[in-house]
């Protein structure tokens, strides 16, 4: 706790709440800009995401689309490549950009895997929490050396005197991290990414959240239908035998079997055998009573191709990336273009610039003070194909403005389509 403190008596000056980035942004910055809104309720300190991480995690594993759709749209967000662009008329690599390179490149070499995976289970944390961590550690200059992704599963935030530390536990173990900027000691320090939602000021929401309901009753859908296979497929029926005499332990044993073993998806498909005396009768009857309504195939897959496609509209992915195809809608090339370019606009671009702003502003910023000219960029996905691409930015390259000069050069166009600038 002392060590909170010290670091506190840095970041919380004049009784105003924390900006985590006060550092890069300066205090004057912060007087000017500073908010008046009430953050937290009085005395709370442990700051609990308000659906549990664990559970998240579970659901995770039970619908395949939902899955996927996290995974894909991780990937589409970083794992296309990357480039280090700039606005400036020089686009010639220089020491710099090579200096930056040379740090991405040299990322697995403290990390164990490479710079891409690492944002990679950033980018999939967000997804499936709605919350993403990154740890940040310096050099024994105050340079930021490197970062690590902390999975956000045991992760929880705690405040106190206005600061929000973040805090992971596994096992009973506790390692505690600083807001990133709080220079102060030797605190590993964190950087945190989250979706908004307006059920909480401090933790994010993941995009899928409206289609709970439909995650969890395709998994009973599943276990109900394994179930049913489980029990031969029977269908439930009462069998009653005439010619025994039900006694009273008889008549109890039929009770607790509808309280206790006729209800549930574990007890789907079971049949309920009765004995029942008749002294009138010489020989001994079966009579088979079905006692709920047949269940349709039919009905079965119209419900999970439903939950389906409701899961795959919460996360915005259009179901062609997911292996979904409807026949009779197939639709034209261009539909099918224009669709994946909304969702590459409105979807990933957004996640993109979230990311390029952590670092470019932050991290890269502390890494390279030196640094004005290059930003990480990471590339976009291709809609179009090859020759498409060739005959546009072919025309591109022809068309010249009022003072005879060309709307984009071949090295803007290399730099719009992620590839390095060429060395002079």
């Amino acid at each position: 706790m002392d060590k909170r403190k010290e670091v506190n008596s840095m970041i919380i000056k004049s009784g105003k709440a924390m900006n985590p980035f006060l550092e890069l942004i300066g205090e004057s910055s912060q007087l000017k800009k500073s908010s008046a809104q009430k953050i937290s309720p009085p005395g709370e300190s442990i700051l609990l995401p308000p659906y549990p991480f664990e559970k998240l995690a579970e659901l995770y594993e039970l619908n395949s689309y939902h899955a996927r759709s996290m995974q894909l749209k991780a990937a589409l967000t970083c794992m296309t490549g990357y480039n280090l662009i700039t606005s400036g008329s020089d686009k010639n690599p220089d020491s710099t950009y090579e200096k930056i390179m040379n740090w991405i490149e040299t990322h697995p070499s403290y990390s164990g895997q490479p710079f891409l995976n690492t944002v990679y289970n950033f980018c999939l944390d967000r997804e499936i929490f709605g919350n993403a961590f990154f740890e940040i550690v310096r050099n024994n200059k105050n340079e930021v050396a490197g970062f690590y992704h902390i999975p956000a599963k045991n992760c929880r935030l705690e405040k106190e005197e206005g600061s929000l530390f973040l805090v992971q536990e596994i096992a009973g173990e506790r390692t505690e991290f600083i807001p990133f900027g709080s220079k102060e000691g030797s605190g590993h320090e964190y950087i945190m990414m989250k979706s908004y939602h307006p059920k909480s000021i401090f933790f994010g929401v993941p995009d899928y959240i409206s289609s709970l309901a439909a995650i969890v009753l395709d998994r009973s859908a599943v276990k109900f239908n394994i179930k049913r296979f489980d029990n031969n497929m029977v269908l439930e029926h009462i069998i009653t035998v005439i010619g025994a005499s039900f006694g009273s332990n008889a008549k109890k044993d039929i009770k607790d079997f509808f309280t206790n073993n006729f209800t549930g998806l574990d007890n789907a498909g079971k049949s309920l055998l009765l004995e029942v005396e008749d002294k009138n009768r010489n020989d001994v009857g079966i009579d088979v009573h079905k006692v709920s309504a047949e269940t349709k195939e039919g009905s079965y897959l119209e419900l999970r191709k439903d939950i389906k496609e409701e899961i795959i509209a919460a996360h915005g992915v259009p179901p062609r990336l997911v292996g979904i195809t409807t026949a009779g809608q197939l639709g034209t090339t261009s539909e099918v273009k224009e669709q994946m370019r909304m969702f590459r606009d409105i979807v990933i671009k957004p996640r993109q610039n979230e990311i390029e702003f952590i670092f470019n502003n932050f991290i890269l910023k502390e890494a390279f003070p030196e640094n004005t000219k290059w930003k990480l960029k990471f590339g976009l996905f291709e809609i179009s194909d090859a020759v498409d691409d060739a005959k546009f930015y072919e025309t591109i390259m022809s068309i010249q403005d009022s003072e005879g000069k060309k709307v984009l050069t071949s090295e803007e166009i290399r730099e719009e389509l992620g590839y390095p600038a060429v060395k002079k």
